[in-house]
């Protein structure tokens, strides 16, 4: 490639056109490591060969590394572009163009200090640094590219912070940077239209450089703009949880879908046996089919005393399902508090609170600190956690159904869906394990969850398949007057 005009020629060797390696590495300023880099590249010509270990640089040597130096350092480009640059007749000038284009970061604004080996890792593992990265060159005496030390110092910066912070910080880099990258293509996509409809290099240039700043800020302004109405919805979400959970309450089976199915005659029968106190196990038989059967009333009746207390949160739920008081519910809370291995107990208890209302709150607590709490109950246990089946099944559902029930942008429809979907395999994969009525009453109200959702989304099939299926679980029943109505 030719030299620029006015740009000083490259100094003579004592030896002429004849240098050794020491000498050539020691005019153009790059290191003998490199400089074999660049030899095994094709990025220089083969040197003059002296002898089997001795070999002869000449100008057009010394000429190229300060090329490629000044490539590298001025307009840090990286070795695969230098390559199709030299390889061009006119590459010197689609470099000053391309230059004018890229290069964004103002003078004196790059990165002060190396980024850490652990910044750089960090990148790497979460896409920071780009899609489709080319793997760093072997190019020793590089500075490396400002805009990435740029990058990598901002996440050194979010490394010093503690552990959560550090990993919502880098969470939130990563999802920017997904959306940043098709952002960067859309903006390239335009300024090259524009430069071709024009046909002014420089004037399209000016153009891009000019409207920068107003861009930059738009898009701080704009980000600001999108989360302030997220929290205006979460806040309007939160307020609306208690009339959203109720519209989702379980629809009961019907008295002659029951009967068909022995709930009745079974009802008696553990009655009997618990009021007796046959065995140890009686209270608790007794107590799981009442919660399943969805019969507060007579849940709320049980002396919590007779119970174990890891079914004390069911009973506890069963006084509130049938009062709805401040008392009830903290009463729920203690109950779920000495039973921490019965994760329904927890969801339930979380559910409760939303469904009462978050507005009624104690102490002074914001809307966010009365609902977060009671979500965090919800949604930091896991329901796989529990050995009996319908204990796993009605905790998925009950969470589940909350989650779909919740604003959107708290990010929990994906997990609705599949809390949901869960219940529904619980249900299908231990038949045995839990009693049918139970099954049939879980299984309707789950697919009742599912297509208001598939509704709301427009997917009227898929809305119309699921309500079909639940009104043919009790076809007399409320649940089909439900179904009939969910389109």
């Amino acid at each position: 490639m030719p030299r620029r005009a006015g740009e000083a020629a490259a100094p003579t060797g004592e030896a002429g056109q004849r240098m050794r390696m020491a000498e050539l590495a020691a005019r153009s300023g790059v290191a003998r490591e490199t400089i074999h880099f660049y030899l095994r590249e094709g990025l220089l010509p083969r040197p003059a060969k002296g002898g089997r270990t001795v070999a002869y640089y000449g100008e057009p040597h010394l000429e190229r590394l300060l090329l490629i130096r000044r490539l590298r350092e001025e307009k840090y480009l990286p070795i695969a572009v230098i390559r199709r640059l030299l390889e061009s007749a006119a590459g010197e000038r689609d470099l000053d163009v391309l230059a004018d284009v890229l290069h964004i970061i103002p003078a004196g604004d790059e990165a002060g200090r190396p980024p850490s080996p652990e910044a750089e890792r960090a990148a790497a593992e979460r896409g920071l640094l780009g899609p489709r990265r080319a793997p760093r060159d072997a190019d020793a005496s590089s500075p490396g590219d400002p805009a990435e030390r740029r990058v990598l110092e901002v996440v050194d910066e979010a490394l010093s912070l503690d552990d959560a912070a550090q990993r919502l910080t880098l969470d939130d880099l990563a999802s920017c940077a997904a959306s940043l990258t098709t952002l960067v293509a859309g903006e390239a996509a335009l300024f090259f239209d524009a430069m071709f409809r024009s046909g002014d290099v420089s004037g399209s240039i000016q153009a891009l450089r000019s409207g920068r700043p107003a861009v930059a800020r738009f898009i701080a302004a704009y980000r600001d703009l999108m989360l302030r109405r997220i929290v205006d919805e979460v806040l309007v979400g939160l307020e609306r949880g208690p009339e959203a959970v109720l519209r989702t309450a379980t629809v009961p089976l019907s008295a002659r879908r029951e009967e068909e199915l022995g709930v009745p005659a079974r009802r008696a029968a553990l009655a009997d046996a618990f009021r007796r106190g046959a065995d140890e196990g009686s209270a608790s038989r007794w107590v799981w089919h009442l919660f399943e059967t969805g019969a507060p009333a007579e849940l709320a009746l049980v002396p919590p005393h007779r119970v174990p207390a890891r079914l004390r949160p069911l009973v506890a739920w069963g006084a509130l399902a049938a009062a709805h008081s401040g008392e009830n519910l903290i009463a729920l809370e203690r109950a779920v508090d000495a039973a921490p291995d019965l994760v329904l107990g927890q969801i339930l208890l979380g559910e409760a609170v939303v469904a009462r209302g978050l507005r009624r709150r104690h102490g002074g607590a914001s809307l966010l600190e009365a609902g977060i709490p009671a979500l965090n109950r919800v949604f930091s246990v896991d329901p796989e956690r529990d050995a009996e089946p319908a204990a796993r099944a009605f905790a998925w559902f009950h969470r589940g159904r909350l989650e779909l029930a919740l604003p959107a942008v708290l990010g929990r429809l994906e997990r609705g869906l599949a809390s949901l979907a869960r219940s529904l395999q619980i249900l299908d994969d231990e038949p045995e394990a839990i009693e049918p009525a139970a099954r049939l009453r879980l299984g309707a109200n789950a697919r009742l969850a599912l297509a208001r959702h598939h509704a709301a989304a427009g997917d009227l099939a898929r809305a119309r398949e699921l309500l079909d299926a639940a009104a043919a679980m009790d076809p007399g029943g409320a649940i089909a007057q439900v179904a009939r109505g969910g389109m």
